[in-house]
């Protein structure tokens, strides 16, 4: 006997696809305007600040901006340079607007030589869980990496293999 579809879980995976598409077009929009543009696996320095927003996460140490409804995919932007919050589109234009020299530095070692330093944007894609039914994301994390730390070794893994 066939299943019968969640028209709810649907609705949420329709929104999520749909945020996930408006996040990947704002992130293109903006390679579109960068001098240099590589698209490069999350590894090293990138998997490294990853880990940071994870654990920030995790800690309660980053919240939402107040026009993100919890359990509602819509694209986040996560500012290395202001981390306390996840923006929405509106917030993060105005957080972008405002952004001075000073930001663009290394956010992994916050030194670093600062003409190495590269701004780089990370997407992840919106998730969606069936039970309890909840989404969020897509979320872009936005940072500035210089050199070594583009270079740096991954992060150990956090995963416990289950023991």
């Amino acid at each position: 006997m066939a299943q019968r579809a969640n028209p709810a879980l649907t609705a949420l995976v329709d929104q999520a696809r749909a945020a996930t598409r408006e996040a990947a077009g704002a992130f293109l929009a903006a390679a579109a305007g960068a001098d240099r543009v590589e698209y490069v696996p999350v590894a090293g320095g990138r998997a490294v600040m990853l880990a940071r927003l994870a654990q920030r996460i995790d800690a309660g140490a980053t919240a939402t901006c107040r026009h993100v409804r919890a359990g509602r995919p819509v694209p986040l932007t996560w500012l290395a340079w202001a981390p306390g919050l996840l923006r929405c589109v509106r917030c993060t234009a105005a957080a972008a607007a405002a952004m001075t020299e000073a930001d663009v530095r290394c956010h992994g070692c916050e030194g670093g030589d600062r003409s190495t330093v590269v701004l780089t944007r990370v997407l992840l894609p919106a998730v969606v869980v069936a039970r309890p039914l909840h989404a969020s994301g897509p979320l872009t994390a936005v940072f500035g990496l210089c050199a070594r730390c583009r270079e740096a070794p991954d992060p150990p893994s956090t995963v416990d293999g289950g023991s």
